[in-house]
């Protein structure tokens, strides 16, 4: 019986912590993440207000792919900047590497999915000409 409520209490406890909410990435304070949520939340909106999605359930699904994508791929540059890239030698050309060279890198290592879950909202509620429209909007 002291095993199993040992257990109940380690299981409620776990849950708990991990319900808390996420610290705030390097040192910004939580309101600048919801501005900045803010602000993915309207490009998100705004890439995906033309569109015409008629069906207001894949309009969201969209939207929030997109809020979600932005503010990872931030949040993965503001905790993983060029600095973290040891200068050395490009393996290429046999030249120091620049700082953009060490930005590359950086971006370079995140992770899969972030890309992957971007592309499979995408593909489960847009045409495949307006997938390629939302990806211009990345690269423009």
């Amino acid at each position: 019986m002291k095993k199993i409520t040992s257990l109940f209490v380690l299981l409620i406890i776990s849950c708990c912590v991990y319900a808390q909410a996420d610290p705030p990435i390097s040192g910004e304070s939580l309101e600048a993440q919801a501005k900045a949520l803010d602000e993915m939340n309207k490009k998100a909106a705004e890439w995906v207000g033309g569109l015409a999605i008629a069906d207001e359930g894949k309009k969201h699904a969209v939207e929030t792919a997109i809020a979600v994508h932005l503010m990872a791929v931030r949040d993965w540059n503001n905790t993983h900047p060029a600095s973290l890239v040891p200068a050395g030698i490009n393996p290429a050309t046999g030249n120091k590497l620049s700082e953009l060279d060490r930005q590359f890198i950086a971006c370079s290592t995140i992770p899969a999915e972030v890309h992957s879950n971007l592309m499979n909202a995408l593909r489960a509620n847009l045409s495949p000409l307006q997938v390629d429209t939302i990806l211009d909007r990345y690269t423009v």
